[in-house]
């Protein structure tokens, strides 16, 4: 059993390095930096492609919390690169900063209420345009302001293929999942941004604590790449 699962990592490794190294050399990212963080953001992002490709998972993209907009801007590349015209993205976010955290979100840093207020929308655009998104993919993106207790049990979406939680926050990652489950397709994935294989000196640890009730209320199956974890439907 041992033998097969190494010989299984080998074959799935193998694969990956393929589609991985054919993006690359393709130009696929234009002017977006490819320091050893995003290019391991950019291996996950290629596996999670590649899933809902092969396994012909329906639905669209739904992002909450968009931050500086590098997530953002992997997702349009291979969005473009995969030729998944008829795929929405929804870039959901407050764009004025963090709600109210709670006592169970700090760690060694005290998070604020603003934290963050720094990424409005046009912001998050003049990013994406510098990392060479175009203009029509970027007039494309369906953005999403404000706090997700009111903005998420409204959203536009039918059925949901990858659901990005990068939201840092207990009552943010909760509200997603209340509001949003119902949606994601059979085998489509909630990339968690936040939990990773070694929590000790998470600095978002209630990001964690939601995580963690989420997958004992749904009985779900917590799962890696590149060190970060992610759930299938």
């Amino acid at each position: 059993m041992h033998i097969a699962k190494n010989i299984l990592k080998k074959i799935d490794k193998f694969f990956f390095n393929k589609y991985f190294q054919d993006i690359i050399s393709r130009n696929t990212f234009g002017n977006f930096k490819l320091n050893k963080n995003n290019l391991k953001d950019i291996q996950r992002w290629i596996f999670f492609f590649e899933h809902i490709k092969k396994n012909k998972i329906s639905g669209n993209i739904v992002e909450c919390g968009v931050g500086n907009g590098v997530s953002l801007s992997i997702i349009c590349y291979l969005k473009n690169y995969y030729e998944m015209e008829s795929i929405k993205i929804y870039a959901c976010d407050s764009f004025k900063g963090f709600p109210k955290p709670k006592k169970l979100d700090f760690f060694k840093r005290k998070h604020n209420k603003g934290d963050w207020s720094h990424t409005n929308i046009e912001y998050v655009k003049r990013n994406l345009k510098s990392f060479g998104i175009d203009d029509k993919t970027i007039n494309e993106i369906r953005f999403i302001p404000g706090y997700f207790d009111t903005t998420l049990k409204n959203l536009n979406t039918n059925k949901i293929c990858i659901l990005h939680l990068d939201c840092d926050l207990y009552d943010s990652y909760k509200t997603c999942f209340k509001e949003l489950k119902q949606n994601i397709s059979e085998g489509g994935i909630i990339v968690l941004d936040e939990y990773f294989e070694d929590n000790t000196n998470n600095p978002f640890p209630g990001a964690i604590i939601a995580t963690n009730e989420y997958i004992k209320e749904n009985n779900a199956s917590l799962l890696y790449k590149n060190n970060k974890g992610y759930i299938i439907n």
